[in-house]
């Protein structure tokens, strides 16, 4: 006689022994020597995001222009912003990204505008996605270094206003004895 609860036990078993095909789960290899069941079921990994052209052509075009001479990546920077289209801006912002230490200013609005021209094809998107995170994280930082600079200054502020109160206190003990 076969419980009820054992019927549960058991039907889980035997489906976990099935090679299940649903397009979310797919059975193991076996192993040599080991037991033919239960099957050991892992999740498909999602597929990969491959960009596309455009975001390579602009990924190609920033690795060749960020090697050269700041001195011509500038020249051609203001060549860039004297024209509108969409493919000036996204090199723009793709020059802007060799140094973006020296240029956040020329990074944020490259950022803005490129990402106010639509529809964007995935792999632009993407690429904008994570330029956008990247200048956020650097904002972040920036205001972090700010406040930590600020916190110093008043610090070392403090620190000379002590010394100051020290060195008259010495003068007028010295003059007294």
């Amino acid at each position: 006689m076969i419980r009820k609860g054992a019927i549960g036990v058991l039907s889980g078993f035997l489906m976990s022994c099935a090679l299940m095909q649903n397009g979310t789960l797919e059975p193991q290899p076996q192993v040599k020597g080991a037991p033919e069941c239960p099957v050991v079921l892992q999740a498909r990994p999602e597929p990969a995001f491959v960009p596309q052209g455009e975001a390579i052509a602009l990924l190609e075009f920033r690795r060749v222009q960020c090697a050269r001479p700041e001195s011509e990546r500038d020249s051609m920077v203001q060549s860039y912003l004297e024209r509108s289209s969409r493919q000036a801006v996204m090199r723009t912002l793709m020059l802007a990204t060799c140094a973006p230490d020296q240029t956040p200013g020329l990074l944020a609005n490259s950022l803005v505008k490129a990402r106010d021209m639509e529809p964007h094809s995935a792999d632009i998107a993407a690429l904008l996605d994570l330029l956008a995170a990247q200048a956020e994280s650097y904002g972040l930082l920036e205001r972090r270094l700010n406040a930590t600079r600020k916190k110093l200054d008043d610090m070392i502020q403090g620190i000379r206003a002590i010394e100051a109160e020290m060195g008259e206190a010495s003068v007028g003990e010295g003059a007294q004895p």
